[in-house]
């Protein structure tokens, strides 16, 4: 992928809060708010090779939503009740934020964390101050209130978040994408058809974007600690290009293909085909709703593609179902890291895991760990992988 491409794609996701706004604000109707965003947004992609970065993107999106805004009230012969200055400025009014919310969060703080929140936050006092109120030292009153914004956070997360979300690790990392002042019920929805458009632009280029991350050698090494009998029927949940279908399928196993991307899918479909591999099986579905029968595989690959799905443990739990027992479930993936603005130009939902919390996870639903290891292919980002054997069927 071009440094263009990354930096058009990065002013894009930098705008989009404030494009959305925009267009509800002005036209007062979330559903048909959205639809619009999603014609803005995928104008931009669909001349994304004509766009100049060395001049203004935000004006040229800017005055695309407006354009579009324009219309759509024409089209409703609304246009008359509206009035857009050339000025109109596009924000969102934090007044609007609901402070009943905010207080009902508060008091489910305990005393302490809510009372050194509302000495630093509300009343402006300094940390050398609550120490002095609090009679503890500077540094634990900076760790006091670094943890009170985080307990504060994770609740305010969980008011937008669907229910059964509470037990996900890691869940401020969903912060990035909620938008306090309209955060929207179809989260993830909303996520999941910005990460669709993003790989169905540049699928063709993903193996390059991939081997900066993890490569065919790095494969091998997890390829060569796994021994499957002839014929073994194997699942590649999040397939996309096929990195590690196709090496599957040529070493003779019975190999599905899983991807949600249709373009993705008709590719690798495409080059299953050239490579005649009758043994491959391309499946355009979601991951979490796997159209498979219990105790139907032999193996199952999660490749660099749990980052991307909205309750990766959940999504883990139900893949062991679809497995024999003795059988293997591997996940390759990015180690916990902190590096935003990477994650989000590659749309990214989890920064990443702490491989310890996967792994007890697993221990939990009757699988053991075989065999871990890394790979530090880019001083970003590091990888890891988990080869885990169900031991036993827990819904038997």
């Amino acid at each position: 992928m071009s440094e263009k491409f990354d930096k058009i794609w990065q002013m894009l996701y930098d705008h989009e809060s404030a494009i959305y706004g925009y267009i509800k604000s002005s036209i007062g109707d979330a559903e048909a708010a959205r639809d619009l965003y999603q014609d803005v947004f995928l104008s931009a992609i669909q001349h994304i090779d004509e766009l100049n970065t060395e001049r203004s993107l935000k004006n040229w999106l800017y005055t695309v939503t407006r354009n579009r805004v324009i219309n759509y009230l024409k089209s409703r012969r609304r246009r008359e009740n509206i009035e857009l200055s050339e000025d109109h400025q596009i924000h969102s009014p934090i007044e609007d934020i609901d402070t009943q919310m905010v207080q009902r969060i508060f008091t489910r703080l305990n005393p302490l964390h809510r009372q050194v929140l509302l000495w630093h936050l509300h009343e402006g006092y300094s940390y050398e101050e609550i120490a002095e109120k609090l009679n503890r030292s500077v540094s634990a009153v900076t760790s006091l209130i670094h943890r009170s914004r985080a307990i504060f956070q994770r609740l305010y997360l969980l008011e937008f978040l669907p229910r059964g979300m509470e037990k996900i690790p890691d869940i401020q990392d969903l912060a990035r994408f909620i938008d306090p002042l309209d955060p929207g019920s179809d989260l993830f929805e909303r996520l999941e058809k910005r990460a669709l458009a993003y790989f169905s632009v540049l699928n063709r280029s993903w193996d390059k974007i991939r081997t900066d991350y993890l490569n065919e050698k790095d494969l091998q090494v997890v390829l060569d600690k796994i021994s499957l009998p002839n014929g073994a029927r194997v699942g590649d949940m999040g397939s996309g290009t096929g990195f590690v279908s196709t090496p599957c399928a040529t070493a003779g196993f019975k190999v599905y293909a899983f991807d949600k991307n249709r373009v993705m899918a008709e590719n690798l479909r495409e080059s299953g085909s050239d490579l005649d591999l009758k043994n491959l099986h391309i499946v355009q579905s979601d991951i979490r709703l796997l159209p498979l029968k219990k105790n139907s595989l032999d193996a199952i690959f999660f490749t660099l593609v749990l980052h991307h799905t909205a309750n990766p443990l959940e999504v883990l739990s139900s893949a062991l179902t679809c497995l024999k027992v003795n059988s293997l479930l591997i996940v390759v993936d990015f180690m916990r890291h902190y590096k935003k603005d990477l994650a989000d130009t590659m749309h990214d939902l989890w920064m990443g895991f702490d491989p310890d919390v996967i792994a007890k996870h697993m221990k939990k639903q009757g699988a053991n760990l075989l065999h871990s290891g890394s790979f530090e292919r880019n001083k970003k980002i590091q990888s890891f992988f988990h080869i885990y054997n169900k031991s036993q069927d827990k819904n038997s």
